[in-house]
């Protein structure tokens, strides 16, 4: 089940108390929640032997993880990464009307969609869509 913003923010508090062990664990968990957010949908959540606040930070979405898990929770951010990880059945499927798609994005397609799928993204030599040409590359390729 997807943890709402409420349940997750709270969950994120306890991580950041348990961790880092801060003063301000309310203000710390709000500078902290974009990147723990990002991590999570890039799919790196396990701590690794980085430098200093790298791997702070990544000591800090394992726990956040691992506290969602115990109560069967995934943080919105997650949700992709997490459902192309359970290798869904395949099926044809038409994606449209996203201007961009992230890597976890791309992940779930790669591991739901069929042969005779679409994927249709804006492209533009540069601005907005600029990335897109890349993605297709991915996809294709």
């Amino acid at each position: 089940m997807v943890a709402s913003e409420i349940v997750a923010y709270r969950t994120l508090m306890q991580a950041v108390a348990e961790v880092i062990d801060p003063q301000d664990v309310p203000g710390t968990t709000r500078l902290l929640q974009g990147a723990v957010r990002e991590l999570l949908r890039a799919g790196l959540s396990k701590p690794a032997r980085l430098p200093g606040k790298v791997a702070a930070l990544l000591e800090l979405s394992a726990r956040y993880r691992a506290l969602l898990d115990a109560a069967k929770l995934v943080d919105p951010a997650e949700v992709t990464a997490r459902a192309a990880a359970m290798s869904p059945a395949r099926l044809v499927v038409q994606v449209r009307g996203y201007p961009r798609l992230g890597w976890s994005e791309f992940d779930f397609l790669d591991a739901i969609a069929d042969k005779g799928s679409l994927l249709v993204l804006p492209v533009q030599a540069s601005g907005l869509f600029s990335g897109n040409e890349e993605s297709a590359a991915y996809l294709t390729g």
